[in-house]
């Protein structure tokens, strides 16, 4: 096989990973040269172009064989083992996906993102609670104020230890992190556990008790009791708030 020269092809990978979400068939094309022309060798320029094939493209099929190939090599870098094993927690195998996330906390134990998935894995498809709270309480002291690592360990809290209190204290810091993003997961949550007629009340609470500017979170919260409940009364009541 003709190699081009290393550069050119880290080139033509750079040059792929740049234009991937707004011109994904260029990138594709680009992708394409540099493993004729070699890429496929290097561990890690393979394992952009599975994240690719993944992520924008979405043809897990392809994306698998391209990652397990990668894997394979001593020198894959730890990004690359976690992404695999997010392909294959989603495709179902939750073995080969629970080893790569081992592999990969054995590669860096400093990284709050794989202890988060690896402690989700383990309590939905293992149901080994203490361990995957162990996973967590790791990926806490890692990121604090991360919000998917509050999110998640929220969800563990309220879905596996029935610890509502507990998940509420997280779903709180969510709220504080990212308003946008924690509105409709509480409201879903809220509502779920304690009504129409409470949750409102439990939210505002939480709201003031995670800011001292909460004007977004009251619009923000008075948008999707409209457009998601249809619960006018309660959008009402918050929209007052807003103005």
């Amino acid at each position: 096989m003709l190699k081009a020269d290393p550069q050119n092809v880290r080139a033509l990978v750079s040059l792929a990973l740049s234009v991937q979400h707004v011109e994904p068939e260029e990138a594709a094309a680009l992708f394409k040269r540099a493993m004729d022309l070699g890429a496929g060798e290097d561990p890690n320029l393979a394992g952009c172009y599975a994240h690719f094939l993944h992520e924008i493209q979405e043809d897990l099929e392809a994306a698998e064989h391209v990652y397990a190939t990668a894997t394979a090599s001593p020198a894959c870098r730890e990004p690359i083992v976690f992404q695999y094993g997010q392909l294959l927690e989603m495709r179902g195998r939750w073995d080969e996906a629970r080893t790569c996330y081992e592999r990969a906390l054995e590669m860096d134990p400093e990284q709050a993102r794989t202890y988060t998935a690896y402690g989700k894995l383990l309590y939905t498809q293992y149901s080994t609670l203490d361990v995957a709270g162990r996973q967590f309480q790791k990926a806490l002291e890692l990121e604090e104020f991360d919000y998917d690592v509050n999110l998640a360990y929220a969800q563990f809290l309220a879905k596996g230890r029935k610890d509502y209190s507990g998940a509420e204290e997280h779903l709180k810091r969510c709220l504080a992190l990212d308003v946008e993003a924690a509105v409709p997961i509480l409201g879903d949550y809220l509502f779920g556990l304690y009504g129409k007629g409470q949750a409102p009340d439990i939210y505002e609470a939480m709201l003031l008790d995670s800011t001292d500017e909460p004007i977004l979170g009251y619009c923000n919260f008075a948008t999707w009791a409209w457009e998601v409940r249809e619960d006018y009364r309660t959008a009402e009541r918050f929209y007052k708030k807003c103005v």
